[in-house]
């Protein structure tokens, strides 16, 4: 049985996203597109074919362990959240389709929609729901999103229908957490990753980890439109140079991570176009706080004032995106903090290491292309700029497979980027918390972890404010993050794709692409 897009379900808290963070009661809604003339109307039918960076063989479809593009955007092809977030970064009912949290803000329930089906023809009930989020919160559990449901003391069925989850403190932004891509919602019990099984618009008919997928369009899915495309398939291509030409030659519709030095002149291209969505994005320079020297917290500091930012917003990303402060909090953000720019000062960085009991220093840092397009371009800017502060910088050239297994947490200096998440609490509990599984600086305190907590619970938004503002002034002063820049997420497609739209939550429209945009014939 399926549901309409947009079920109009009435509820006593009509809510947008500020008023969310600012009462902290949740809302339904609708995914917000602009009127469409009927020359642009969806299109039915084809098969939808992309070409995607960040693949890797040690890929596989749990949804709590994505730790890559490609495999989040296969995960969302199978699997539906309780909630999506749409381009305007709003609530969206999602296989939850109603919530409302009470007084205390400590117990939210969600109302599943009825007749939702697996892929396999089985009936969604609670114990999915159940299922499928204690297994992030498991002791043993190695879920990117367990920090982000760390606050949840119980769930529990509330009817045929219903999900009440009750948290150790209350929590104005919970729902956002439940549209993190990790969290999927699966079969009670499932575990067989090889061949996936969700409730979302495709059904995978084929998996080979880290080379291609292919997925035909769910006929049950719960969106009376969507999706508008018959198949997807996604191939992974890494090298941007191949990725390119396959969406140049057609071989493929869309690619994601576009070079920002080609995006430029590609704007004027009649076969390519080219959709850069300023977001939340951001690049980093990882530091592991537990060892030496980076346990320094005068190291730190000496490297960031080391970094020339603007010559790599300049050279690196050709001007698409903006300057970084050492915190992942962007400008956009309504709880963002005006703090002092941290800039390029050799002079400040060597005082910094005189600080630190040095008078030079020498480093390896660990880049790769597969990190991210521009990595080692970023490093060796780092490396060239430093040199002025005395510091020596050896870049090591890592392979692009398994970059993510065999470098990430567990070199001491290396390249990483984050997303970003829709509000500051999940961006900071996800990056700095001292329990989250993607803290990969390791930075730990517990000052920060109860500020998040108070922050949760503090419903004046002027407050709440000055709390987040405070977090990102330590994490500024001490994080073990670099953050040079934010950059825009640029997509391309082909002439015969329509309805792709900006989305400043994540690359390929916040990673809904493939249920959203159609074919033209």
């Amino acid at each position: 049985m399926k549901q309409n897009r947009g079920s109009g379900i009435s509820t006593r808290h009509g809510l947008t996203r500020r008023s969310v963070l600012s009462a902290g009661l949740a809302i339904t809604g609708v995914l917000a597109r602009a009127p469409l003339s009927k020359a642009d109307e969806p299109k039915r039918g084809g098969v939808l074919k992309l070409g995607l960076a960040g693949a890797s063989t040690t890929n596989n479809m749990d949804p709590s362990l994505m730790q890559d593009p490609v495999s989040a955007n296969q995960s969302q092809q199978v699997h539906s959240c309780l909630i999506d977030i749409d381009a305007n970064t709003e609530l969206v009912p999602g296989l939850a389709e109603s919530w409302n949290a009470n007084g205390a803000l400590d117990t939210w329930q969600f109302n599943l929609r009825k007749g939702i089906e697996f892929h396999n023809g089985k009936t969604l009930v609670p114990d999915d729901v159940i299922y499928s989020l204690e297994r992030h919160i498991a002791k043993d559990s190695k879920s990117a999103a367990k920090a982000l449901l760390g606050g949840i003391k119980r769930i529990s069925a509330d009817g045929p229908s219903g999900i009440k989850i009750e948290l150790s403190g209350a929590d104005a932004n919970f729902p956002y957490v439940l549209g993190d891509y990790h969290l999927g919602i699966v079969q009670k019990d499932f575990t067989d990753w090889s061949k996936p099984i969700g409730t979302g618009p495709f059904s995978m008919k084929t998996y080979e980890p880290g080379v291609r997928s292919y997925s035909e369009r769910n006929k049950n899915y719960f969106r009376d439109r969507e999706p508008y495309v018959d198949a997807v398939e996604v191939i992974a291509i890494n090298d941007w140079t191949a990725r390119l030409n396959a969406l140049k030659s057609g071989e493929v519709d869309i690619i994601n991570r576009v070079d920002n030095r080609t995006a430029g002149p590609l704007t004027s291209s009649s076969d390519v176009k080219i959709v850069a969505s300023p977001g939340r994005t951001h690049y980093c320079f990882v530091m592991d706080t537990r060892v030496a020297p980076f346990s320094d917290p005068n190291v730190r500091l000496a490297l960031k004032h080391a970094i020339d930012r603007d010559a790599i917003l300049k050279t690196v990303l050709a001007g698409f995106g903006s300057i970084g402060n050492d915190h992942s909090v962007p400008r956009s953000d309504p709880m963002y903090a005006e703090l002092p720019q941290h800039t390029y000062d050799p002079e400040k960085a060597k005082d910094y290491l005189k600080k630190a009991g040095l008078s030079n220093l020498k480093l390896d840092l660990s880049a790769a292309d597969g990190a991210f397009a521009g990595s080692i371009d970023m490093a060796l800017l780092l490396q060239q700029s430093a040199k002025a502060a005395r510091i020596e910088i050896n870049v090591i050239r890592e392979p692009d497979d398994g970059y993510w297994d065999n470098v990430w947490m567990k070199k001491a200096f290396y390249m990483s980027w984050f997303g970003g998440r829709p509000t500051a609490d999940l961006m900071l509990t996800l990056a700095y918390k001292s329990d989250s599984s993607w803290n990969d600086t390791f930075w730990k305190s517990e000052e920060f972890d109860n500020l998040l907590v108070k922050a949760r619970a503090t419903a004046d938004v002027a407050a709440r404010k000055a709390l987040y503002a405070k977090m990102q002034s330590m994490i500024w002063e001490t994080g073990g993050y670099l953050i040079p820049v934010f950059g825009n997420s640029i997509d391309a497609h082909g002439a015969r794709v329509g309805g792709f739209l900006p989305n400043p939550n994540n690359e390929l429209m916040n990673l809904y692409a493939a249920r959203q945009v159609w074919l033209e014939t």
